[in-house]
């Protein structure tokens, strides 16, 4: 159903604003979505892409679409975000940053459920850490890669988690925290 929808887009855009076509699809997204496969087959069509680039595409467009499973309160919403990012982007690095993201936006949503508050950036950034970590580990990320390969991909998905460690991480996860903070007292009044 997604893949259907997700090639409607593409030809026509939403309607309702007024698109004729659908925006911000990048060439790489285009290209998979307009597969003679994709609407039968979409996670077998994008791997055969990404495969066929020679594993080069790593694309942001899954990581735009995947962003409100982080709104998700189901504990399900890590195999989710992957599973949405799968249907057109295959490289592992773009199913990790979906699932950091899901879980920053996930954690930043939902309160702790032991205090009712809101986690600080340091948790927030290591629970999104532990999960991708887990994702990585539990589920076949490597089907399309051989052992070379499959050790590199895991090195540079390491990375990619280490990288959200950083301040300039927690920083700009404190910014967002508080215009929601602010956003949510609002709304109580």
């Amino acid at each position: 159903d997604i893949a259907a929808r997700l090639s409607q887009w593409l030809s026509s855009g939403f309607k309702e604003l007024g698109d004729t076509i659908g925006l911000g699809a990048g060439a790489s997204l285009a290209m998979i979505i307009k597969h003679p496969n994709f609407c039968e087959n979409p996670q077998e069509t994008s791997a055969d892409v990404w495969i066929n680039s020679g594993k080069k595409l790593a694309a942001n467009g899954s990581i735009m679409r995947t962003s409100a499973i982080g709104l998700l309160s189901d504990p399900k919403f890590v195999t989710a975000a992957a599973d949405l990012s799968l249907i057109t982007h295959t490289d592992p690095r773009c199913t990790v940053s979906c699932i950091l993201q899901s879980s920053f936006i996930h954690d930043i949503v939902y309160p702790d459920a032991s205090n009712g508050v809101l986690l600080n950036t340091d948790i927030i950034i290591q629970n999104g850490i532990t999960r991708a970590k887990e994702y990585v580990t539990e589920f076949q990320i490597d089907q399309n890669f051989n052992d070379e390969e499959l050790s590199d991909c895991k090195q540079i998905v390491v990375d990619i988690i280490n990288s959200y460690s950083c301040n300039s991480a927690a920083k700009r996860l404190d910014e967002i925290m508080v215009k929601y903070k602010n956003k949510t007292y609002h709304l109580k009044k």
